[in-house]
């Protein structure tokens, strides 16, 4: 399962961006979920329960906004793959200081998605790490700096992984 979150607080553009990302991810066939937040604190406690794959992240947000935000995630230690939009251009080289794939301005380009979502499929692939098929997610990508140890019971393997 491949999940995407997109933190917007302009529920127009989260909703544009959520149907072309859809749209990109079914063409591909892709299994995913889409979750759409209108604040990094939405998104900050969403991801405590959910693995997310890619991040899309405004920039220009009340409270904190998605740059602070994809800093935090940084320092923190996150490599979680991150792509800014925004309306506006003037943040691009701050924002690029925290590794994001790219910086898309909205309207956000079909296009320009796709190939967001292409880089990040490619990044994904070259991670060292296992496909496992998980009963409750369907297909899971583990990186191998997240395992501790494997342990076999019965017909099942366990891994045991940081938190």
């Amino acid at each position: 399962m491949f999940y995407t979150a997109i933190c917007d607080d302009e529920a127009l553009y989260a909703a544009k961006a959520k149907e072309l990302l859809d749209k990109v991810l079914d063409e591909k066939g892709i299994t995913h979920r889409t979750d759409c937040f209108s604040s990094t604190d939405e998104l900050q406690a969403a991801m405590r329960k959910c693995d997310y794959s890619l991040l899309l992240l405004d920039i220009v947000m009340d409270r904190r906004t998605g740059l602070e935000f994809a800093s935090e995630l940084r320092r923190a230690g996150s490599r979680v793959n991150i792509v800014f939009m925004t309306s506006s251009a003037e943040f691009a080289l701050e924002a690029y200081e925290v590794y994001p794939l790219t910086y898309l301005t909205k309207p956000v380009d079909p296009i320009k998605l796709r190939r967001a979502v292409q880089m990040c499929l490619e990044k994904m692939e070259k991670q060292p790490g296992i496909v496992i098929n998980d009963r409750k997610n369907g297909q899971v990508m583990i990186e191998y700096d997240n395992i501790l140890y494997l342990e076999s019971q019965k017909h099942d393997i366990v891994i045991y992984m940081r938190d």
